[in-house]
């Protein structure tokens, strides 16, 4: 993955280290993130954290990187959606009733599920367990900084449910992504890049 500065120079995101993000939902995040010249990755879609990293990046001189988070919060790939959700129900259940339980009006996050039903869980938005088709199809609508979060141990979850997923996710779902053309970050919206 790579972008352009302002004067058009190739600048590799993976090098010489991969992108190391980090989160949080409170401008104290977002400034801890630029002084550590670092990217970030707000837990909540609010661009306002995301001016706070941009003006403190800015005051330190780094040209950091600040991505808004997406829906979903986790994908799982299966051959069989519908019957996997009855398989994942109750870590599911589990784990959007307890992240739920955690947020206060500090501390919040795109993924919080107000519903503790399995049927409110899955219209929410932020679970999806989909075909390999359907998963592909997820990472177009996202774009290329859209992120596709797989949590192979959710919750407890078995390892072996979570391993059919990412065995399904590299032999039918990331061969498809590796083909398709990347654009620069600049260019995707809900990210841009901050500082000089």
């Amino acid at each position: 993955m790579a972008g352009e500065d302002g004067a058009g120079h190739a600048d590799p995101l993976t090098k010489p280290h991969p992108v190391i993000f980090l989160g949080g939902s409170a401008p104290v995040s977002a400034r801890r993130a630029a002084r550590l010249r670092i990217g970030f990755f707000p837990a909540v879609h609010d661009p306002e954290l995301a001016e706070v990293y941009r003006r403190e990046c800015e005051q330190v001189g780094f040209r950091g990187l600040v991505v808004l988070p997406n829906l979903p919060g986790f994908v799982h790939v299966s051959e069989d959606p519908e019957r996997d959700w009855q398989r994942l129900a109750p870590y599911v259940v589990h784990d959007a009733t307890t992240y739920s339980g955690w947020q206060t009006p500090e501390v919040r996050s795109e993924f919080a599920v107000s519903s503790g039903d399995l049927e409110g869980i899955r219209r929410s938005g932020v679970y999806e367990v989909v075909t390999p088709d359907e998963c592909v199809a997820l990472a177009d609508r996202l774009g290329d900084l859209g992120t596709l979060t797989l949590h192979p141990l959710l919750a407890g979850m078995p390892p072996e449910l979570g391993w059919e997923s990412l065995d399904l996710f590299e032999r039918e779902v990331l061969p498809r992504l590796d083909r398709r053309p990347v654009s620069p970050p600049a260019a995707s919206p809900g990210s841009s890049r901050a500082g000089p």
